[in-house]
């Protein structure tokens, strides 16, 4: 893309997105610089994908022409204090953080600085991710057609507005970790009946890999392909029942309603 990507934060998400980029042949990793607090991070960037490293984010936005704000909600407001001393009108910031608005980072860097907010997740590690994009006040359509351009090296994106991104935050940015928690559970039930952990995690790896394949590719919405798995009085009715009579759709909908919740706690 003929331009150097500055990244701040190399935690599991800075990470993913550069290892997604170097893999997906869009950035170089000579191309790509990132700085940490901790120096076991830069370490292990530096290793692999081969991102050049720096301790200084004086040293990242003289050497960047975009810049990446992947460090927590928590650590935004020191990250961007000390960001507005170097930043250039030049510059665009791209924000991964939950929660975090970009009219509270266009003040935080002096009110004229472009940015383009996103959520994506940590499937973007291995170009599956979903990022969901808005645009600050300051940001152009160019900002925004080459934002996507990037994200979509790594997975699918969509354009939302910016007040939906908190219901993003919770489904897309989250849902991973719903999809791992659901893997891990369903495993422990399989050990219980007898199978080994061996065995009972690769059906289970196995399983919502072609699973989530089938509903990508099959176009078909989840409701009909799990009608189409679900006989009547059949072993999948026995367990399907069971999730229905522990009101299982309303568990989830007060789960994300927690996430989105959350993010807005977490947002300014």
């Amino acid at each position: 893309m003929n331009r150097t990507i500055g990244i701040i934060g190399a935690g599991n998400m800075g990470t993913a997105i550069v290892r997604g980029l170097v893999t997906a042949a869009v950035v170089a990793p000579q191309d790509i610089l990132a700085t940490d607090i901790d120096q076991r991070r830069l370490e292990a960037i530096a290793a692999d994908p081969g991102a050049k490293t720096t301790t200084h984010i004086q040293t990242l936005a003289a050497a960047s022409d975009v810049i990446v704000l992947a460090v927590k909600p928590q650590s935004m407001e020191g990250a961007l204090r000390e960001l507005s001393r170097y930043v250039k009108p030049s510059h665009l910031v791209i924000s991964i953080a939950a929660g975090m608005s970009t009219a509270y980072i266009e003040k935080h860097l002096g009110g004229q600085t472009r940015v383009v907010r996103t959520m994506p997740n940590t499937p973007a590690m291995v170009r599956a991710g979903a990022t969901a994009l808005c645009r600050g006040s300051q940001a152009t359509e160019e900002d925004m057609a080459f934002a996507t351009r990037l994200f979509a090296a790594l997975g699918t994106t969509v354009v939302v507005g910016e007040d939906l991104m908190d219901a993003v935050t919770a489904i897309s940015g989250s849902g991973p970790a719903y999809f791992f928690y659901l893997a891990e559970k369903l495993a422990k039930a399989g050990v219980e009946q007898g199978l080994s952990d061996k065995d009972a995690a690769e059906l289970v790896r196995q399983t919502f890999y072609g699973s989530a394949t089938l509903l990508r590719e099959s176009g078909r919405a989840p409701e009909e392909l799990r009608a189409r798995v679900t006989s009547k009085g059949g072993t999948t009715a026995a367990a399907v029942s069971v999730f229905d009579a522990a009101s299982l759709d309303s568990i989830i909908s007060r789960a994300v309603s927690a996430a989105v919740a959350r993010s807005k706690e977490l947002g300014t």
